[in-house]
């Protein structure tokens, strides 16, 4: 026999009453810092940035975020420090198929700097809102690779 229940909730409603609920005790409260057992500091990165985040950086984030959580239940001040991988091949291939759809092909080194470091700051950006909107602790300090 099955017993289902008489009302029907709408679950969408549910998780984002929830979720905006659990942020406001535990990042508005700053509940994070209020212990002052032993530091916790986890460097998380660097991912290239040179995209949106995608399903390998989020589970990656989540083991990270599970662990710190855990962290904070044992009494640490935990802290995570999120770095940004900002140089290489990766930022200039996708920067330099850009110019050239835009047929800007002759521009100086120090133009083509200046355009890696623009497309890099515009998903490093992007990456700090996904991991803000996704997971539990996040900071506003980082670190960048960037030459």
């Amino acid at each position: 026999m099955i017993i289902k229940p008489s009302n029907k909730i709408n679950s969408k409603l549910l998780y984002d009453d929830i979720k905006e609920n659990y942020l406001k005790f535990f990042l508005d409260q700053n509940f994070i810092n209020k212990y002052i057992g032993d530091d916790f500091v986890v460097h998380d990165g660097p991912p290239y940035a040179n995209g949106e985040l995608h399903i390998g950086h989020k589970f990656n984030k989540t083991i990270k975020d599970i662990i710190l959580r855990y962290k904070i239940l044992q009494k640490f001040k935990v802290e995570i420090v999120y770095g940004f991988d900002c140089h290489g091949l990766p930022i200039e291939n996708n920067v330099k198929e850009k110019l050239r759809k835009e047929g800007r092909t002759n521009i100086s080194v120090q133009e083509f700097r200046e355009e890696c470091r623009k497309y890099a700051d515009y998903y490093i950006n992007i990456h700090k809102q996904q991991i803000e909107q996704n997971f539990f602790i996040h900071k506003k300090t980082h670190y960048e690779t960037k030459s």
